[in-house]
């Protein structure tokens, strides 16, 4: 069973070419990016092919770093902020920070309340759907705490005022979030030099990685 699983992450690293700008780090390399080689309908489809062949959590985790780290980060990439934004589809139309969480969670198969939980405020979304969470008041405690976790892992964090996921790839931590700062919109930047990061006063993190009972509904659905 472990052959297998690690052959489908194999056959999903091979699919790639070179990635943009903001898909960068992982334990794939920069460029193998599947958004350059197929659809994103295409790559849902293989991320839920992949998924059907897997009975543990634990190599459901790695699938979904590197569905979030190499799938999702280059698709969604360039998508345009709005407070209201509630678009479906990759680089049309414009997304929350809520929503771009809700949304590609639900496009990968998690059998959520997107539209409610996009419109929570984000500690009723990671409590809902992380575990481990933990209250940090600054960016050093933020940074010491992902110093501590293994790689591979995705987590939901909340802001201040705003939310995304946090990656921690080979190479580091990266935020990948739609910014509103600038209406810049969805992208993936290195946590030491993202100004939503830097300019929150207080951090609520939980792991969605360490969901075993949500991991688990997902291998099912």
């Amino acid at each position: 069973m472990k052959y297998a699983v690690l052959l489908s992450l194999l056959i999903l690293a091979n699919a790639c070419t070179n990635g943009p700008k903001g898909a960068v780090g992982g334990h794939i390399p920069e460029q193998q990016d599947v958004s350059q080689t197929m659809s994103y309908r295409a790559f849902l489809d293989k991320v839920k092919a992949d998924k059907a062949r897997l009975k543990q959590t634990e190599p459901a985790a790695e699938l979904l770093f590197d569905a979030m780290n190499h799938g999702i980060a280059g698709y969604w990439t360039g998508t345009a902020w709005d407070f209201n934004g509630v678009t479906r589809k990759p680089r049309e139309g414009t997304i929350a920070c809520g929503y771009f969480i809700t949304h590609v969670l639900s496009d990968l198969g998690f059998q959520i309340q997107r539209v409610k939980l996009a419109q929570q405020a984000s500690s009723v979304m990671i409590n809902t759907l992380t575990k481990d969470v933990v209250r940090l008041g600054s960016m050093k405690a933020l940074k010491e705490y992902l110093d501590m976790q293994k790689k591979h892992l995705v987590f939901i964090i909340g802001l201040d005022f705003h939310t995304g996921f946090i990656l921690k790839a080979d190479d580091g931590c990266y935020f990948l979030h739609s910014n509103y700062i600038a209406r810049e919109g969805v992208l993936k930047e290195k946590i030491a030099g993202s100004a939503a990061l830097n300019s929150s006063k207080s951090f609520m993190i939980g792991s969605l990685s360490a969901n075993k009972s949500l991991l688990a509904q997902w291998i099912r659905s």
